[in-house]
């Protein structure tokens, strides 16, 4: 009869020994990973991103807004006056029979053209412009005067009034988009109207101008982060040209403040809608996995210091073969890389001015996949740990107003974090 290696309370310690060795070595054989698995990177300082401006005063659409309280008159129509603004005072069409009493505020706004969805041509609703508010300064029965305040817009006559409900403004890291990685997982949507602030269509918007998506209540909420998009090729990845912010989601759209942008925002243009989590007192957007641990600090936290190694690659005209003068550099990359434990390599490729948006998109991102597969192929370095951005001729690090300048915008920056 052959006896079993193990038996009874002997087996069972040697099993337990064997899964405990297990868990400690596997960590330890495995690939170095991530120290940054960050998509989203945001600025230093934390800025007013939604303020009293962008909720009072700008235009949106909207299905249904009541349109009982109505501007009549004012103190001064018997002088040809027809506009006014802060401090004149109005009558409306409603007094302390309709319930409103001294002291009460409202929102005063224009209703103005229907709005229709692009392609399907259905009715969206009414676009309406915010110009401000007042409060009922005089009552009487069947009539009241208000005294407008904090007007941005010249008010009229047959302007309506609806209840003023304060809203919170937000203060908060604004998006670096320059950095931001775009990931397939994230809601998208697209600008469908763009207007001035007296309504009228405008078909580009640029920084501080506010657009409207086709995306509603249930889809984005106050305050979410997006990053405007562009897909210029079907072989190059999309594009990220700008970012903004939500202020004001309706049943079938929602207004979106532009913060930054490095080109037009047009209407069509694509959108992505980052998710939000809480950091600290400042809500921010951030996806970051915890890092995978070596088996020493299973137990225990170790608190580590990050350190970074840099350079420059940079290319001839039109070049993305890489000069045999950098192996210098990658060779200290490499020894960088084997005395940590943990580390993330960023490459940003850029190119000069000369040449049309597209051509130089598609070369800095060829001059950055040239860096990546020598990374890849002569050191050995996996490609989980590489990410990779490119940006053409916008956003470069100098202004491409002489050749020297340009010269130094044919690069890859390689930075790499480790700890």
């Amino acid at each position: 009869m052959v006896k079993p290696i193990f038996s009874g309370e002997k087996m069972n310690k040697k099993i337990l020994l064997l899964i405990i060795l297990i868990t400690l070595i596997l960590p330890v054989m495995g690939q170095k990973k991530k120290l940054l698995s960050k998509s989203v990177f945001f600025k230093n300082q934390s800025e007013v991103l939604i303020g009293r401006t962008d909720l009072y005063c700008t235009c949106e659409i909207v299905k249904r807004i009541s349109t009982d309280i109505e501007i009549i008159g004012s103190e001064e129509m018997n002088q040809s006056k027809s506009q006014y603004t802060t401090g004149d005072r109005v009558f409306i069409n409603k007094g302390n029979l309709s319930g409103l009493k001294t002291g009460d505020r409202f929102e005063i706004f224009a209703l103005l053209k229907r709005v229709y969805s692009p392609g399907s041509l259905k009715l969206m609703g009414r676009l309406i412009q915010r110009k401000g508010t007042g409060v009922i300064s005089e009552i009487f029965e069947d009539r009241a005067i208000v005294t407008l305040e904090d007007t941005c817009f010249p008010v009229e006559l047959t302007d309506n009034l609806i209840p003023f409900k304060e809203e919170e403004k937000i203060v908060r890291k604004a998006i670096d988009y320059k950095k931001t990685k775009l990931m397939d997982s994230y809601l998208k949507g697209k600008i469908i109207f763009s207007y001035d602030n007296s309504g009228i269509t405008k078909m580009t918007s640029s920084s501080g101008d506010i657009v409207i998506s086709n995306l509603g209540m249930g889809e984005v909420s106050k305050g979410d982060f997006v990053l405007f998009y562009k897909i210029l090729k079907r072989n190059l990845p999309k594009v990220v040209i700008g970012s903004g912010i939500v202020l004001k989601p309706q049943s079938n759209n929602s207004t979106i403040k532009i913060i930054d942008v490095s080109l037009p925002i047009s209407v069509g243009e694509n959108f992505a809608v980052l998710p939000a989590v809480s950091q600290g007192n400042v809500s921010v957007v951030e996806q970051q996995p915890p890092l995978l641990k070596k088996s020493e600090e299973i137990s225990q936290e170790v608190k580590k210091t990050e350190e970074t190694f840099n350079f420059a690659i940079l290319f001839d005209i039109n070049e993305t073969k890489i000069s045999d003068k950098y192996d210098d550099n990658f060779n200290k990359l490499k020894s960088f890389i084997d005395s940590k434990s943990e580390i993330s390599i960023i490459l940003r490729g850029y190119a000069c001015s000369i040449g049309n948006f597209e051509y130089n998109m598609e070369l800095s991102n060829k001059r950055v996949t040239a860096v990546k597969n020598i990374l890849i192929s002569k050191y050995n370095i996996p490609e989980n740990l590489i990410e990779t951005f490119f940006y053409g001729e916008k956003d470069s690090p100098f202004d491409n107003s002489s050749e020297e300048s340009r010269r130094k915008n044919r690069r890859v920056d390689i930075q790499v974090i480790g700890k």
